[in-house]
């Protein structure tokens, strides 16, 4: 059996430090954002799609977790230094999207398995 336990967070949650706990007492590998991105850098993954289809056959995992979030350029010009308009950690000048090109990708890649 192939057991995959997946965590949406939020930043200061202590997720990190709960998965890391998790892993140990149920011995299975912990892996976070920064070590799956490295993966696909690592195995040349163009998409979540050739991920998918890669791993698949070496896991046998059939279900995946994926945002399709791409990140574009914010119109926004103007800004009163030191106001600002949402979170501090995230930049005003980037708005985040879904691509949906990635993700009618990926799913076509599981209805596929």
């Amino acid at each position: 059996m192939n057991l995959v336990i997946t965590m949406s967070r939020r930043f200061g949650t202590g997720a990190s430090i709960i998965a890391k706990e998790l892993s140990e007492r149920l011995h299975i590998p912990v892996y976070d954002k920064d070590d799956v991105e490295h993966g696909m850098r690592e195995n040349a993954f163009e998409s979540e799609a050739d991920a998918i289809r890669e791993l698949y056959p070496k896991t046998g995992v059939t279900a995946y977790h994926m945002s399709g979030k791409i990140e574009l350029a914010s119109p926004m010009q103007y800004r009163k230094e030191n106001v600002n308009m949402g979170l501090p950690s995230l930049s005003e000048y980037t708005l985040y999207r879904t691509d949906v090109k990635a993700v009618r990708s990926a799913r076509a890649v599981l209805e596929e398995l």
